[in-house]
């Protein structure tokens, strides 16, 4: 091989090196999400129709902590106003002041957390979910705080 066509190669190799060193941190969500309202609704602790009040960057998991207004509840029962977090590569960056339909799981309590590949969306792409959910899901109490000037931000 001549010097240019070494110099070529190992230039290409960097470059081509460099390229896939990116995609891996740029690579999305590897989880397939359940096809089957089933599936999703079996996976989760409890399943919501919140408000996200509030959504705080956490670098630590490299997500966020979402403050919800719980308006509807099935599977377990879950105070109106909870904490859950969401990150890695998979989290599900739910916009505030928007309502969601989300599929919780328990972390650490009192938080939940959740994911991309749960079955979340926002409530106006949750129209069959939640039909589903009405028709064969179980209902569960949302439980109101104890006082009103102890939450503040909350609707």
């Amino acid at each position: 091989m001549t010097r240019r066509a070494t110099t070529l190669l190992l230039a290409a190799s960097i470059g081509l090196g460099a390229f896939f060193g990116t995609l891996k941190s740029i690579e999305a969500c590897r989880c397939v999400e359940p096809n089957a309202p089933v599936a999703m609704y079996r996976s989760a602790d409890a399943v919501v129709v919140a408000k996200v009040v509030k959504r705080d960057r956490r670098p630590d998991i490299d997500g966020f902590t979402l403050s919800l207004f719980v308006e509807r509840a099935w599977k377990s029962e879950i105070d109106q106003e909870v904490l859950i977090t969401t990150g890695t590569d998979c989290q599900y960056a739910a916009e505030p002041e928007r309502k969601h339909l989300m599929f919780l799981t328990r972390a650490a309590p009192p938080v939940f957390t959740t994911g991309k590949c749960m079955g979340n969306r926002p409530l106006d792409e949750a129209t069959k979910l939640i039909d589903w959910l009405e028709a064969n899901a179980k209902q569960a109490a949302v439980i109101p705080p104890s006082c009103e000037s102890c939450h503040p931000g909350f609707p």
